[in-house]
């Protein structure tokens, strides 16, 4: 597979050129004592990621408790009254996959992180989402991020440079807190921006994103779809570790 990949992106860079989903943010040279901020990023978008996926499990649990088409309706258009008034009051940035939100942040000369982006960020794709619209959680995920690292990283006081590293970081801590694969997430943020140069402090906020994860949920909003619907479908998974699972286990007939 590690093959195939990368045999994948050498023949699409050999047809098309170099291509970067978000560009070349500016960064600056960060010291060690600069990772105590990526640590509390790291913290903070990882364990809303987290909880964001807990909360979209939760809204699905709900939906499927409904019977017959007019209650799946009438979810679906609470869903839609409630981004309209996201929309509405918290602002534009609900909308699409906010890839704005993450071209403001990086490149924009001045930059206004607002507590707002961040509420706009998580109940945009969390409503959208939960009414059974395209887009996902996992390209959305990357600018609730955004938003989370760049609102904290403005207590700090950075200069525009640092602010971009930190806002990198609170994309790759609340990507970890959804998908749950840390080394995945760093990479991913470092192919969309081609800066190599802080892949220490981006696998530094995965790891700590996957840490606190681990307190809030054990397993990653993948694996719990994917335990649902093989349980849905008469497949059961044999668990080593008592009810909550978490060993590699097997799959049997339920």
């Amino acid at each position: 597979m590690l093959t195939a990949v990368i045999l994948a992106g050498m023949t699409a860079q050999w047809l098309l050129g170099p291509y970067l989903f978000l560009g070349y943010p500016k960064l600056e040279p960060v010291s060690f004592s600069f990772m105590y901020k990526v640590l509390v990023i790291g913290l903070a978008a990882g364990g809303m990621g987290a909880l964001f996926c807990k909360v979209i499990l939760l809204l699905d649990k709900w939906r499927r408790m409904l019977k017959g088409s007019m209650g799946q309706m009438l979810f679906a258009v609470g869903c839609a009254l409630a981004f309209a008034c996201t929309v509405k009051y918290v602002g534009s940035y609900s909308l699409g996959s906010g890839k704005h939100l993450l071209q403001n942040y990086l490149f924009d000369a001045q930059v206004d992180p607002s507590w707002r982006d961040i509420v706009a960020r998580i109940l945009g794709p969390l409503f959208s989402f939960s009414a059974g619209g395209a887009g996902g959680i996992f390209a959305p995920s990357l600018a609730s991020g955004a938003a989370v690292g760049g609102w904290i990283a403005q207590w700090f006081d950075p200069s525009r440079g640092e602010f971009n590293v930190l806002v990198l970081a609170g994309m790759t801590a609340f990507l970890t807190g959804v998908s749950r694969s840390p080394f995945t997430s760093a990479i991913l943020v470092l192919e969309m921006t081609d800066r190599h140069s802080v892949i220490f402090q981006l696998m530094y906020a995965a790891m700590v994103a996957n840490l606190i994860c681990s307190f809030i949920d054990r397993k990653s909003y993948y694996e719990r779809m994917k335990i649902r619907l093989l349980n849905a479908m008469g497949v059961g998974v044999a668990r080593k570790d008592g009810p909550e699972g978490g060993g590699s286990g097997g799959f049997g007939l339920g």
